[in-house]
């Protein structure tokens, strides 16, 4: 009997240090679960989303010239026509190496009423002009030469990296604030930024042109001139930069 119960002890005391030992492993497994969540809970951060954007007139205007032998209205050849509207454009002081390039030559056969071949050339321009002012410039001199196939095709800013630049700033700028005021209301001192995403949802920064994106003010004549000219109203070109930064907070 005492035989026993001195067996009883011992596995008794086994047991209690076999649980001991498991409590010890399993405080061990635990201690890096609670490190990691101490962690994230100092990595904490506000995430912010915000847009900005610009409207910008536009500063280049694409003007399409196309010179053609049937429309005319004389026998004058398409290269005569073509420095004639050279010279027209040189003393509107339009650099025309610079601002100047040909879109387009065609030629093509077409029978007359004797039925005779006849060589019909056609030369199409790409005019850049930078003002509303040299628009109708260009407009009545070609009215002069008698070159009616003249229509403005698209407009442009010049210098648009500049324009998305400010604007990606004044976005950045915006949600900064807005972490500031979130992070301040919830007890928090706004950190460094440690996430920064943005999206460029400018348009092109040309703007091909229909009838609906010119307005005119003023009453227009048949013949343009500088006293008589209406005022030009472009559609602005929208610029947008939307970003996406998470601050850290302490």
């Amino acid at each position: 009997m005492m035989a026993q119960t001195l067996c009883f002890i011992k596995i008794k005391n086994i047991m209690k240090k076999l649980l001991l030992a498991a409590l010890i492993s399993l405080s061990v497994s635990i201690l890096p679960q609670n490190l990691k969540s101490q962690t994230t809970k100092e990595n904490s951060y506000v995430e912010v989303t915000a847009t900005a954007f610009n409207e910008v007139a536009p500063n280049e205007f694409f003007i399409q010239i196309i010179i053609d032998e049937t429309l005319s209205g004389s026998k004058a050849t398409l290269e005569k026509k073509e420095r004639e509207l050279y010279s027209a454009l040189k003393e509107l002081g339009i650099d025309i190496e610079k601002n100047m390039q040909v879109q387009d030559i065609t030629s093509s056969l077409k029978n007359s009423i004797l039925r005779q071949a006849k060589i019909l050339n056609r030369k199409s321009f790409i005019l850049k002009v930078d003002s509303p002012e040299l628009i109708f410039g260009v407009f009545n001199a070609t009215e002069k030469l008698k070159i009616s196939q003249v229509s403005i095709t698209k407009t442009a800013v010049s210098d648009p990296e500049k324009i998305k630049s400010e604007v990606l700033a004044k976005a950045a700028a915006k949600a900064k604030s807005n972490a500031e005021v979130l992070a301040s209301s919830l007890g928090f001192k706004l950190g460094k930024p440690i996430y920064v995403q943005n999206y460029d949802n400018a348009l092109n920064p040309f703007r091909m042109l229909a009838k609906s994106s010119i307005s005119i003010r003023g009453a227009a004549t048949d013949t343009m001139n500088e006293e008589s000219a209406p005022e030009l109203e472009f559609e602005k070109i929208r610029f947008e930069q939307q970003v996406v930064i998470r601050f850290s907070i302490e």
